[in-house]
C-alpha cells in the first residue's frame, strides 16, 4: 500500500524509525532507504532514486529524525486519499499561501499557518498546534513542510534536481502537485514527534533562489478568499531573504534580490540604503 521512501545520514535514527513504522503503520509498507552518510547525493537526488525503487501507490517522505505516535496511521493516510481524489499531496504542517519572494512555507502572517506535531529545538519539547477550526480534520494549504509528505505515483512527480542540496524540496513538490490542478492538503489525524529543528544555512539561501526562479511564473500561490496573499509578508520575506545572503556572504545573489526589493517599495529609502551598507560593507 504504502513506500516509504527515507534519505538516511543516521543508521541509529534509521533504524528506530523502521521500528516505530513497523508498529504504528497498520498496513502492508516498505521503507525505502538511501544511505546518504557522506552526502553524496542532494535530497532531491535521493528521493528520485528512492522514488524509481518504489513499487506502492501511495509514497511518504519522512525524515528520519521522527516517530509516529498515531496507530495506524498508513490507514488513515490511504483512507484521506480515497476519499478526496482531488488531493494530491497531505503533509502535517502548511501554509495557506506562498509568497513570491523566497522564503520557506511559514514565512506567512500569525494565523496563517497550519501545523499540529510536537518539536523539539532549543532545549525544548513543545505541542505546536495552529490554524484548525472547530472539528477540522485536514485543511487545504498552498505548501507543506518537508519533515512528512504524502503523494501518489500515479501523478508522475518528480523532484527537480536542479535545486542543489537539502532544501526546498518541499516547495518543490507542493507546487508541483498544485501545477498538475491537485490540491495540497495538512492532516490533524497523522500525529508526529520531530527531534531537531532545520536550519536557515547558505545551502538553504543558494537553494531558495534556485526555487523560487524556476516558479517565478507560478508564484505566489494561496489558498485564502480570493486569492489573496500578504503584501507584508511578501516585503518582509524580501528583505529577511537579503539580510540572509548578507550574512552568509552572497554579495552578487544579494544586490540581484536588493533591486527586486526596491523595486518593489521604492520609496522605502531608508531600508534600501542600510541594506546597501550592510552588503558592501
Amino acid at each position: 500500500m504504502i513506500s516509504i521512501i527515507i534519505c538516511s545520514k543516521d543508521d541509529s535514527l534509521f533504524d528506530a524509525l523502521c521500528l516505530n513504522i513497523k508498529e504504528k503503520i497498520g498496513v502492508q509498507h516498505e521503507v525505502i532507504k538511501i544511505s546518504n552518510s557522506a552526502g553524496a547525493f542532494s535530497i532531491s537526488e535521493a528521493y528520485n532514486q528512492g522514488l524509481a525503487r518504489a513499487k506502492y501507490e501511495f509514497l511518504v517522505f519522512v525524515h528520519e529524525d521522527v516517530a509516529f505516535h498515531t496507530q495506524d496511521w498508513g490507514q488513515i493516510l490511504v483512507n484521506t486519499f480515497s476519499t478526496n481524489s482531488d488531493v494530491g499531496c497531505i503533509g502535517i504542517a502548511g501554509a495557506l499561501y506562498k509568497t513570491k519572494a523566497p522564503s520557506g512555507w511559514w514565512g506567512v502572517e500569525k494565523g496563517d499557518a497550519v501545523i499540529n506535531l510536537i518539536q523539539h529545538g532549543n532545549g525544548e519539547k513543545r505541542i505546536e498546534s495552529a490554524g484548525w477550526g472547530a472539528g477540522e480534520r485536514i485543511k487545504e494549504v498552498a505548501v507543506v513542510d518537508g519533515v512528512f509528505m504524502a503523494t501518489k505515483k500515479s501523478l508522475g512527480i518528480c523532484f527537480d534536481t536542479s535545486i542543489p542540496g537539502f532544501h526546498c524540496y518541499d516547495l518543490n513538490l507542493s507546487i508541483e502537485v498544485k501545477l498538475k490542478g491537485f490540491k495540497v492538503i495538512v492532516t490533524k489525524e497523522i500525529f508526529i514527534e520531530h527531534f531537531s529543528p532545520g536550519s536557515l544555512n547558505k545551502g538553504w539561501v543558494v537553494a531558495s533562489s534556485v526555487l523560487h526562479n524556476k516558479y517565478t511564473n507560478a508564484l505566489p500561490i494561496s489558498v485564502l478568499p480570493g486569492s489573496d496573499t500578504s503584501a507584508k509578508m511578501e516585503f518582509l520575506n524580501l528583505y529577511s531573504f537579503i539580510r540572509l545572503a548578507i550574512t552568509h556572504k552572497l554579495k552578487l545573489l544579494t544586490l540581484s534580490y536588493w533591486f527586486k526589493l526596491f523595486k518593489s517599495k521604492p520609496f522605502a529609502f531608508g531600508t534600501h540604503y542600510s541594506l546597501l551598507r550592510a552588503i558592501f560593507k
